[in-house]
């Protein structure tokens, strides 16, 4: 098969490449994807001189052989590398995964993405070297790299062809001392959604700041800050530089007590971000601390919270002015937050509040009290579909008046194992008219509510239904 150009291999049992495929000099591409059960690429790779695109992408091979570097023409070059179990293992492994030199000769290449174990101490020793021969290429538009250590990613900004002549469009780049990870404490969404942007920079176990590389930030769409040690704030990077940011996560970051500081003026402030995701920060208190100037946060769609101890408020007036196109909120496992919505004391004459939030999930929240404890203007949540509530102990009831005549297109209402919940919608007091209250709403579930004694206590014609889902409530009565 002298005239063949593509074959895929990939996900196939196959344990080596036999000699005949090296045969294969009119071979264009070559795809090696997920065979787990292929460990080295022979020396004789080098005699596909035509090929352009070799994928070793999840395969995990030991090494890449120098012979790769007669490849002059390869455009695209995915590769996996793989790690040892123990430092014992390593002794039977090739000493270096690429040699010094050998990225440099191939000058065609526009992809290269390098996936290497994070405690592999034959990468560290030469990430160096790789990161010059890498600086190299002066064609590159993506790459995936790990650079051990921040020097190194100021050394490839300062060198890269590429990089300076604005050709790298796309990157994934990590820095600092990472960890081989089993399981992550961040949802597979997240993650998954992280990667899916164009320009992503994980930070990870870092005790420095990232402001010579300002100009890597400022071409930033996605930024995971994980576990840095010594930061207060995501302001402490230089806020200004993270014009087009997207997407931020920030896991386990031990001394935040801010997402961001307002003291640091700015015409507008995260003007493109569309969701922020914050994960187990023990000391974080505010999301936003200080003013928010206008266009701030203008684009941020979805906002979750998880296990941040000594938050006692998610949203308060000066974000929530900004807010006009947020449409999911999630908090879980927040012990200190009394209230989502801090308004208390606020005197708003117009405009509508979170007009287009669709979704909120309010799960383990030891010292919730209320979901919101001020003023409601006409129009706010008027397209909140979905409402879930759970584990969410010192909560008597679950919606007002005041928050109830805007919630005209809710579909979805669950509440569960809130063992203080006396009644779900407080009406007391209140006149109704003949205006259909909830009239969209098509599905109640209501689980281990063991106070709840009435769905509300107001005026008998207030929604109908199919009839709800009910376990666990042993003092209700319909």
């Amino acid at each position: 098969m002298p005239s063949l150009q593509v074959l895929d291999l990939s996900k196939t049992g196959v344990r080596s490449l036999p000699p005949s495929l090296f045969k294969l000099t009119g071979l264009h591409a070559l795809f090696l994807r997920d065979c787990s059960n292929l460990d080295d690429l022979p020396p004789a790779v080098g005699n596909l001189e035509r090929i352009e695109v070799l994928d070793l992408s999840g395969t995990e091979v030991y090494n890449l052989p120098d012979e790769i570097a007669k490849l002059k023409h390869l455009r695209s070059l995915p590769v996996s590398f793989y790690g040892a179990y123990d430092d014992s293992e390593y002794l039977k492994l090739p000493p270096v995964l690429i040699s010094s030199g050998i990225i440099s000769k191939l000058l065609s290449l526009q992809a290269l993405s390098i996936v290497v174990d994070p405690v592999d101490w034959r990468w560290k020793n030469n990430a160096k070297a790789i990161t010059q021969d890498v600086s190299a290429l002066s064609e590159l538009t993506y790459l995936q790299f790990y650079f051990p250590e921040v020097e190194l990613l100021e050394l490839f900004i300062q060198k890269s062809l590429s990089w300076k002549a604005g050709h790298l469009g796309k990157f994934n780049f990590v820095i600092g001392k990472d960890i081989k990870r089993i399981v992550s404490r961040v949802p597979d969404d997240v993650e998954s959604d992280y990667g899916k942007h164009d320009q992503c920079l994980r930070f990870v176990n870092g005790d420095g700041l990232l402001r010579k590389v300002a100009g890597v930030l400022e071409r930033v769409a996605a930024f995971y800050l994980d576990h840095h040690c010594v930061i207060e704030s995501l302001s402490d990077f230089g806020i200004t530089n993270f014009k087009e940011l997207k997407f931020c996560v920030v896991r386990e970051c031990p001394n935040i007590v801010e997402i961001i500081d307002g003291k640091e003026r700015a015409d507008s402030v995260l003007p493109c971000l569309q969701r922020l995701s914050m994960h187990y920060l023990c000391r974080l208190e505010n999301i936003w601390k200080g003013p928010v100037p206008h266009g701030s946060l203008d684009r941020l769609k979805f906002l979750s919270v998880h296990t941040c101890p000594k938050l006692e408020f998610i949203l308060n007036w000066p974000m929530l002015h900004c807010l006009s196109n947020m449409e999911e909120l999630i908090v879980e496992d927040c012990s200190s937050v009394k209230v989502i919505i801090e308004m208390e004391g606020q005197t708003i004459n117009n405009g509508a509040i979170l007009p287009h939030l669709k979704r909120v999930k309010l799960h383990y929240l030891p010292q919730l009290v209320s979901l919101w404890n001020g003023p409601v203007p006409h129009g706010s949540l008027d397209n909140l579909k979905s409402l879930s509530v759970h584990t969410c102990p010192k909560l008597e009831f679950i919606l007002t008046w005041s928050t109830l005549h805007c919630l005209s297109n809710m579909e979805e209402l669950i509440v569960g194992d809130c063992s203080s919940v006396k009644v779900i919608i407080e009406m007391e007091g209140q006149t109704i008219n003949n205006a259909a209250i909830l009239p969209r709403l098509k599905r109640v579930e209501l689980h281990y509510l063991p106070q709840l004694v009435s769905l509300w206590n107001g005026p008998n014609r207030v929604w109908t239904l199919e009839p709800p889902s009910i376990y666990g409530c042993p003092k209700l009565k319909i």
